[in-house]
């Protein structure tokens, strides 16, 4: 793939995230989280499976759009399930806190994966 190409792959997960983010919090609100989060992962799985298939641009970008709506049915979700555990326990005001450090983790953990990968 050229540069060119691996930027339109990049812009295409980033719309399919935006355009779902919205639709994908009302499922959860109507249909629960934990359901949404397994959709979430399995739409994550299959895209993963779409790549390791993929032969070309189109399939690649198919693949793209799939991790794209699987990470909007996580995102929101494992946010509001992280507020709400906090509210149970009445720690609600440490959810800004927590929500950094899952992020740090998340980001710096792909950010070793991606470096290991690369020697790969």
């Amino acid at each position: 793939l050229s540069l060119r190409d691996i930027f339109i792959l990049q812009a295409a997960f980033s719309f399919a995230v935006l355009a779902f983010e919205i639709p994908t919090g009302y499922f959860a609100d109507n249909w629960g989280r934990k359901i949404t989060i397994i959709i979430g992962c399995s739409l994550a799985l299959a895209s993963f499976i779409v790549y390791g298939c993929s032969t070309g641009f189109w399939s690649i970008l198919l693949a793209e759009v799939i991790m794209g709506l699987g990470v909007s049915f996580i995102s929101g979700t494992m946010e509001a399930m992280t507020y709400d555990t906090l509210l149970q326990m009445g720690e609600q005001s440490k959810s800004r806190t927590i929500a950094r450090r899952q992020n740090f983790l998340e980001f710096s953990t792909e950010a070793c994966t991606a470096s290991v990968c690369r020697f790969l």
